[in-house]
């Protein structure tokens, strides 16, 4: 059972605690506690598990750090299994996953940045030439071609701006 505890690991840094039914170790990484039959049934979650308890929580570990602990009985035997996860390492892991959310989230905006950009310069220019060449119509340059440029409305302003010039010309 020792074998068994002392070799999973939880995280990095994380492990296993087997319990018996009066609170004493039967299995925990650190094989002296278990020859000396050291009892951790002060902890609530020990007491929690040997009344046949089931959950996830936070609390010091039997190893006295700040853990994410999840906790499960044996109801055959009256033991319980403890497994902790320390919150230092717990919190790593979720900077890290904040670190690459926020590195993804700014590639994502410096893309929207950049396509809103093109847009704002595929219909301003041709906009821009279309205010140009109404101007000049609107001041009496007949001269002047109104060529159609764009896609969709810009296209279609600049095709009835065309059809006004050709009216006017005529």
């Amino acid at each position: 059972m020792s074998d068994i505890a002392s070799s999973t690991q939880i995280g990095k840094t994380g492990y296993v605690d087997v319990v018996d039914k009066t609170g004493a170790l039967v299995a925990h990484p650190q094989a002296e506690r278990v020859a000396k039959q050291d009892k951790i049934n002060d902890f609530a979650y020990v007491k929690n598990v040997l009344s046949g308890q089931k959950g996830l929580l936070e609390a010091k570990s039997s190893m006295g750090a700040d853990a994410l602990i999840a906790v499960a009985p044996v109801e055959q035997y009256g033991w319980g299994v403890v497994a902790y996860l320390p919150a230092a390492e717990l919190q790593q892991h979720v900077m890290q996953s904040l670190g690459v959310t926020g590195v993804l989230v700014a590639i994502v905006l410096l893309v929207a940045m950049l396509a809103a950009v093109r847009l704002a310069k595929t219909l301003a220019e041709p906009l821009t030439r279309l205010a140009t060449e109404a101007e000049c119509v609107a001041q009496g340059d007949l001269t002047r071609s109104i060529v159609p440029e764009g896609d969709g409305e810009v296209r279609m302003l600049g095709e009835a701006l065309q059809h006004m010039h050709s009216r006017f010309s005529t």
